[in-house]
């Protein structure tokens, strides 16, 4: 059967958790995103078994201030993960248009209208 104190420990525990994964999204350190997916999940899982393994006589209000805390640094992590995402796909998406944008060099004519020199191999070679 868990305590108060066991509860106490495993949202510490989620804490350093959450506080390393914030460190990791700030300096891009995308490579241990999957190893902090997995310790959460476990140590959530963990916490959920001790608060329901708790005496029915334990006052479980004593929990109220650290689980609250635990959820605003949730939030904040969501919060850097979406941009995280969203920035990444920014870059993905301006890398693809990048490469799969034809080379143009534009200038303009004597009348102003727009003159289009396209990228083309010679048709001959300069022979000495």
């Amino acid at each position: 059967m868990a305590t108060l104190v066991d509860c106490n420990s495993k949202i510490s525990e989620l804490f350093y958790i959450l506080k390393a994964e914030i460190k990791a999204l700030r300096s891009g350190e995308v490579h241990k995103f999957e190893g902090f997916i997995e310790q959460k999940a476990i140590g959530l899982k963990q916490l959920n078994d001790m608060i329901g393994s708790l005496d029915p006589d334990e006052p479980l209000i004593d929990l109220a201030p650290q689980l609250d805390q635990l959820r605003k640094l949730s939030v904040e992590n969501g919060v850097l993960l979406k941009s995280v995402f969203n920035g990444m796909k920014s870059a993905r998406d301006r890398v693809q248009k990048i490469m799969t944008q034809s080379v143009q060099v534009g200038a303009y004519g004597r009348s102003g209208a727009n003159l289009y020199f396209h990228e083309e191999t010679a048709s001959r070679e300069k022979t000495i």
